[in-house]
């Protein structure tokens, strides 16, 4: 009897494994996943322009989804800390920027609201040559929230803006870093790390143990950098304020690495992290190739593995990287329009010493396009959102196996340890105080149905 029961087990598990679900009479352009709790997913749905969130129960088969007309948004990242939901976007009818966050379950099942927040324009202090100008925020590309209480956070985003003189006439896109922080009151206290030269352009943030960590893409010398930056532990309204020390950028010489050209960031426990991006690596013995550049680093700035990982489908730009500590892997998604086969994903394992291992990708064939995925926190593998052929929202239960609903396939790579270089700059800050605002969304409710197992 014990036998059968491991039997009867085991095929459990194996069924368990890449299953592809619709949601039924949802249409989808553009998401983004995140795991709430086990077996249950935040979904960001875009549909031409009409953006909702979604809630979805995979064990009951419901999608609950939760839909505001106000403010008109377009979400590009999310994260949840502690059940609150955070995002960062653009709004679609006006030249504003947004982020919010929200409780993940009283939005849905309590009547719960989105609180966001709208970024117009602030009043430049710094640079001096820049004292007087208005900055105008273009979008918020990245997201990260450092969560000490609930009335002590700091929701760290990426950004870009361009500041317009006292005569009107504008300057050139930059990047810079911005901390939100909320101390459980009506305001935001705002504090921004900028690059007003243009030069450093932020790509993406992570919080570790003790650092917010940037790393980002030089212009015009394709080079690749990174900095850090202590976190606070106590409360800290402005973390970047003015006078600032100079900032170290630590970057490799592009003859040896350069980025194509977002980098991505992944925390991996304590101090470690890992990057990703498409780009060029060699050695001083050789000549050097392109491919996926995956990079760990067991805490900032020290280095531990980097691999050139082939990339057949031509992936230009990835959207999520995502670290599993249950099976110890890296899975990262290609953003869809960035590559020749969008229905795949990608998985790296992570071994000792954080030296990475094995490598290989994912193919669905029930999806169109893969636009999303977050691990899971207590089992193995990843799970994923994305498009129909019809246009319909559809979620992947991923393992990197193969199935009737998936093909794996091996890629090879070879390490490279490159040589990383030191310089100062110092970046200007500046501060400003927003309001923050609520919407009540409209609930409907959805049937998630069982494509391919």
């Amino acid at each position: 009897m014990f036998l059968v029961f491991f039997v009867l087990t085991q095929m459990a598990n194996v069924t368990a494994q890449n299953i592809v679900y619709e949601v039924s009479n949802v249409k989808s352009n553009n998401s983004i996943i995140r795991e709430y709790k086990d077996g249950c997913y935040l979904i960001y749905n875009d549909i031409g322009g009409a953006a909702t969130f979604g809630y979805a129960d995979i064990s009951s088969g419901d999608y609950t989804e939760a839909s505001a007309s106000v403010p008109p948004l377009e979400i590009n990242d999310l994260e949840i800390v502690n059940g609150i939901a955070y995002f960062c976007g653009k709004c679609t009818l006006v030249p504003y920027v947004v982020f919010g966050f929200f409780d993940v379950y009283d939005l849905f099942f309590n009547n719960g609201v989105i609180n966001y927040c709208i970024l117009s324009t602030i009043t430049m202090t710094s640079p001096l040559g820049c004292s007087g100008f208005t900055e105008q925020f273009t979008n918020l590309l990245r997201i990260e929230p450092y969560v000490i209480s609930s009335n002590d956070v700091h929701i760290f985003m990426v950004g870009e803006s361009y500041y317009m003189n006292t005569s009107g006439v504008p300057g050139n896109p930059y990047r810079c870093v911005i901390d939100a922080y909320f101390d459980g009151t009506s305001t935001i206290s705002l504090s921004t790390l900028e690059e007003t030269d243009g030069i450093y352009f932020f790509n993406d943030i992570t919080v570790t143990s003790s650092n917010l960590v940037i790393v980002g893409d030089k212009h015009g010398g394709t080079g690749q950098y990174m900095s850090y930056r202590l976190l606070p532990t106590i409360p800290s309204p402005t973390l970047f304020s003015t006078p600032i020390f100079p900032i170290s950028l630590y970057w490799s010489n592009d003859i040896y690495y350069y980025p194509e050209p977002d980098v991505r960031i992944e925390a991996l426990g304590g101090d470690a992290f890992a990057t990703v991006c498409n780009g060029h690596v060699s050695d001083s013995y050789s000549p050097g190739s392109f491919g996926i550049i995956m990079t760990t680093y067991n805490s900032a700035i020290n280095m531990t593995d980097r691999k050139l990982i082939a990339n057949p489908y031509d992936v230009k730009r990835f959207r999520d990287l995502k670290f599993n500590f249950k099976d110890n892997r890296l899975y990262y998604v290609p953003e869809f329009s960035q590559t020749t086969s969008p229905n795949h994903t990608y998985c790296s394992d992570i071994t000792v010493a954080y030296t990475i291992g094995a490598n290989s990708e994912n193919a669905v064939f029930d999806i169109e396009k893969v636009c999303s995925l977050d691990t899971k926190r207590i089992k193995n593998g990843a799970f994923a959102s994305g498009v129909s052929t019809a246009g319909i929202l559809r979620l992947w239960d991923i393992e990197m196996t193969e199935s009737p609903c998936t093909t794996l396939t091996p890629l090879s790579s070879s390490s490279s340890i490159n040589p990383e270089n030191d310089d100062d700059k110092t970046l200007p800050c500046n501060h400003e105080l927003f309001g923050i605002n609520w919407v009540q969304p409209l609930i409907n409710n959805y049937i998630i149905t069982t494509i391919c197992e």
